[in-house]
């Protein structure tokens, strides 16, 4: 069997890698135009992350050989959100952390040392492409036709990093502003910085102003408007062609959980590819549904408000969730004296939603609600 990944992104590099190291008798190619640059997003991952890729390159990988520029990421900071304090931290679990790192050098580790056939070619058809499956990751679709917009306040970035190096720093830092919010990532020779806002309160002039104006003018390298979509249809070509990354879906970073997402949706893929065990619309399906739900998480945090009073904080307290699941689940978090030890009941539909716990839910609404 042979699978063709299309795209040199976090997305493609992932899924390469996933199904090589699983399935190493499979004949695995990454295909890629060196003319299309990859957009730098997913800087930072879930629990999960570190022990995949730990699994997929010991003995070459350790903290101590670290080619990712990698740091610890113990949990999230917010700051601002809400009306009920300053600060606020989404912690992981003591035991277990994720990781943040420097995307363009974790690509080209997993090019190098993924064991999978790299090709530099621009393909413009499926059918000139030698395959049983193709993974496309090629990026934001050219156009939305087959796509269901998802809810979201935001719709633009500033890219930025600044030369300071916060070796204290191990959690991401979420910031809000009057205008959105901030990411702050603390890498082993830099910071990687993000101004998110919508471009449709905050003009693109404005945005750079106030960025600059909280960072010390930070090195912006990029600046992107993006939608916040999911794939009406997630394989098509009669179920030889598997949309991935950012051609599946793009989500505003919040929470982290595009790479997550990503191997979640590549290890359904293998599912019904190597062991045959699920159809495709089956997981297409749930995908989808995954995908929504992390919406719907995401639009919690913006019910709470922020410290600010503003055009932006007014819009978004007004998108509202409309899934009964979430509420039966947050119901559920706010009237159990949960741990973490309640995330291991067996009723996993009623104790997750998408990548989150009930835990979650009531941790969130301590911290952020007024």
């Amino acid at each position: 069997m042979k699978i063709v990944i299309l795209g040199r992104g976090l997305a493609g590099c992932l899924t390469a890698s996933h199904f090589k190291y699983y399935s190493p008798q499979t004949e695995i190619e990454l295909i890629y135009d060196s003319n299309i640059p990859s957009v730098p997003i997913g800087q930072a991952t879930f629990v999960e992350n570190p022990k995949m890729l730990w699994d997929m390159f010991r003995p070459k990988l350790d903290w101590y050989d670290n080619p990712f520029k990698a740091t610890f990421k113990t949990g999230i900071l917010y700051e601002n959100w809400g009306k009920k304090c300053d600060k606020f931290f989404h912690p992981f679990r003591f035991h277990t952390h994720a990781i943040h790192y420097d995307t363009n050098s974790i690509q080209n580790y997993l090019c190098e040392n993924g064991g999978f056939i790299v090709t530099d070619k621009n393909i413009s058809d499926y059918k000139n492409i030698d395959a049983d499956y193709i993974f496309d990751c090629r990026g934001f679709p050219k156009n939305y036709d087959d796509y269901d917009m998802l809810v979201n306040p935001l719709n633009a970035a500033l890219l930025a990093r600044s030369e300071e190096v916060k070796p204290a720093q191990h959690w991401t830092k979420a910031v809000a502003t009057p205008d959105g919010w901030t990411f702050d990532i603390p890498l082993t020779d830099h910071t990687s910085l993000g101004y998110l806002y919508n471009s449709d309160i905050t003009n693109d002039e404005d945005a750079t102003e106030n960025f600059n104006e909280m960072f010390d003018s930070p090195e912006i390298y990029q600046k992107m408007k993006f939608k916040n979509y999911v794939a009406k249809n997630p394989i098509i070509e009669d179920g030889r062609v598997i949309l991935q990354g950012n051609r599946l879906f793009f989500l505003e970073p919040l929470e982290s959980t595009a790479v997550a997402m990503y191997n979640r949706w590549s290890k359904y893929c293998f599912s019904y590819i190597i062991h045959k065990e699920n159809g495709a619309q089956a997981i297409s399906e749930r995908i989808t549904e995954e995908i929504k739900q992390v919406q719907n998480f995401i639009l919690y945090h913006y019910g709470f408000g922020s410290k600010w009073d503003s055009p932006f904080w007014d819009y978004a307290k007004t998108l509202r969730i409309t899934d009964p699941d979430f509420y039966r689940l947050m119901n559920y978090a706010m009237s159990t004296n949960l741990h973490w030890s309640n995330e291991d009941y067996d009723n996993e539909q009623l104790h997750s939603y998408g990548l989150h716990t009930s835990f979650n839910f009531r941790n969130m609404y301590e911290g952020l609600s007024i």
